[in-house]
């Protein structure tokens, strides 16, 4: 990542697509969220009349045309609660509870204090075998 020029890696980080945990920190989940329960409020509006079209909701909320059609497809099968975070994606830790903590200590601690124990993967320093 860093070639000898701390700002080619800075550049780097700033294009990797997803980060550990899947790119998303809790104010970006946040901030979609309100984005769906903005969609919810929209199509509910609509329904005495024709119906609120998804291309509406896409400028309104100044998103694209796919993730609205995608909103309205789920508030119409379930209403707002369809449209409700399903939590984070991803597999579930393979790490117990103890474990994860163990790994939160030694990660908080930094690399040079477990030079001996610290491998290229950080779950068979805290002792996860496959």
């Amino acid at each position: 990542m860093l070639d000898g020029d701390g700002a080619r890696g800075r550049r780097y980080v700033l294009y990797v697509r997803y980060a550990q945990g899947g790119g998303v920190d809790a104010a970006e989940r946040a901030r979609r969220e309100a984005l769906r329960r903005d969609a919810a409020g929209l199509f509910a509006e609509g329904v005495s009349a024709e119906g609120v079209s998804a291309e509406t909701v896409a400028k309104r909320l100044r998103v694209s045309q796919r993730p609205a059609y995608r909103w309205k497809a789920a508030w119409a099968e379930g209403g707002a609660k369809a449209l409700a975070s399903k939590g984070p994606l991803g597999p579930a830790c393979r790490l117990s509870p103890r474990l994860q903590a163990k790994l939160a200590t030694m990660l908080d601690k930094g690399r040079a204090t477990h030079a001996g124990t610290w491998s290229a993967r950080p779950s068979t320093a805290v002792g996860l075998s496959r």
